[in-house]
């Protein structure tokens, strides 16, 4: 999970000064890795899911393997499987 917080997609999805933020540490289940991210004011829960195909070809998964679930307006729950 921490190479999604430096890939370029996700960089596209944010502002030139802005970040990503997040909220409980990433962890591993058994098939997947978790974490909850909060998105900068200028993005949204739906714009991240709409870039989904570019998150997931960045991360070097098919896009089955990632998981975008929205819990706020501006925060989300990212899930990766392995």
């Amino acid at each position: 999970p921490g190479s999604l917080l430096s890939t370029t997609e996700v960089a596209k999805l944010l502002g030139k000064d802005e970040e990503l933020h997040t909220v409980e540490r990433p962890r591993r289940t058994n098939d997947a890795w978790v974490v909850m991210v909060d998105l900068p004011e200028t993005s949204s829960a739906a714009k991240a899911i709409a870039a989904r195909p570019q998150l997931a070809s960045a991360l070097g998964a098919d896009i089955e393997q990632l998981h975008l679930e929205p819990i706020w307006p501006r925060s989300m729950k990212v899930r990766k499987g392995l």
